[in-house]
């Protein structure tokens, strides 16, 4: 009898930490079945032939369909990030046509739809994944990720000794694990919408701190008083500042989750100073007060958007726009403040 072919294939982003925990498995497979493992730019797509092939590529693509057709069962091994997950998942992936939330982004259903539908060829198919806990700019896997690496191999071996035919070991394998590769497919489908969602958030935040800046650069020149210019100068560098934390967290989502816990863990409160203040336009005569509370009204104004958007959203996202409206409410507490000041200098 014919033995099975599988070809196990790791995808993702060796610089951003645990996303590359793919890449850390298929080398220790590798070395498990006394094979080379690969090195810093290496696929592993040249080296194939053997009853068990590995490879790594940054992500799935329809060019490589190609090469999975000769194979009798396929293992992608991917990072997770969904908190309710195990940390080591394995379950059995069917042919599915789906949209992806992003045009370059495959999921292993969809390798497989596009693997029928091209070579007329339906190998059994099984998603291994190591849940992620970092993904900074760095190479280096976290603790608890490297931990799953050596049961990730031992379950890959396991699927290649299962029979291939449904109702034996491997048929109960697969319905024990169905409903958790259901839920686990939902939960990345539900992830990348909400990286879609947080994406378009920061991006039009962003756009918000450039027209604040933008609104008290241009008044200074409106006002007449020295010290008053001063002030705002002093406004527009504080937008200046939220705009390159925002981009900071648009680049890096290792950024993005520091300065929300950094955030989540001030506990700001509202001083609630100039709730009551009677704003006014901007205008040559203005006063420092008047800067005060014009800054107050508009911080508060953005700390409401973001608080009332939060509280109709759920999981990365909420906690995102919580911690902006954190920071839009730090921020009207830092005018407050020089409001208080000079108000009690008057007396």
């Amino acid at each position: 009898m014919t033995m099975s072919r599988m070809l196990v294939i790791g995808y993702g982003n060796r610089d951003r930490g645990d996303d590359g925990v793919a890449f850390h498995v298929i080398n220790a497979l590798r070395r498990e079945l006394g094979q080379e493992p690969l090195g810093e730019e290496e696929t592993g797509l040249c080296q194939l032939g053997c009853q068990i092939d590995s490879a790594f590529v940054l992500q799935l693509a329809p060019e490589w369909a190609e090469v999975a057709a000769d194979y009798e069962r396929l293992v992608f091994v991917d990072a997770h990030v969904h908190p309710d997950a195990d940390s080591l998942c394995c379950a059995p992936v069917q042919p599915e046509c789906t949209t992806a939330a992003f045009t370059h982004h495959m999921t292993p259903a969809m390798f497989l739809s596009v693997l029928q539908a091209l070579y007329h060829r339906q190998p059994a198919g099984w998603m291994v994944s190591i849940r992620g806990h970092r993904f900074d700019f760095e190479r280096e896997l976290s603790d608890a990720a490297a931990a799953q690496v050596t049961m990730a191999v031992e379950q890959i071996l396991r699927l290649k000794r299962e029979p291939a035919e449904t109702g034996s070991e491997a048929g109960l394998f697969a319905q024990d694990c169905a409903l958790e590769y259901n839920a686990t497919e939902n939960q990345r489908r539900e992830i990348a919408s909400m990286e879609q969602n947080t994406e378009a958030i920061l991006r039009e935040a962003i756009q918000g701190e450039i027209e604040s800046n933008r609104l008290y650069t241009d008044a200074v020149g409106l006002v007449r008083a020295e010290h008053v210019k001063e002030a705002l100068r002093q406004l527009a560098m504080e937008e200046l500042g939220h705009k390159t934390s925002l981009e900071l967290m648009l680049a890096n989502p290792g950024q993005m989750r520091w300065q929300v816990r950094k955030l989540q863990e001030a506990k700001i409160q509202d001083m609630g100073i100039g709730d009551h203040l009677v704003v006014k336009p901007l205008g040559p005569d203005s006063t420092f007060q008047d800067v005060c509370i014009f800054a107050s009204k508009k911080e508060r104004s953005s700390h409401e958007l973001y608080r009332n958007l939060a509280q109709q959203s759920e999981g990365s996202v909420r906690e995102l726009l919580e911690a902006m409206s954190a920071d839009e409410l730090r921020h009207k507490n830092l005018v407050e403040g020089w409001y208080e000041e000079v108000v009690y200098q008057d007396f």
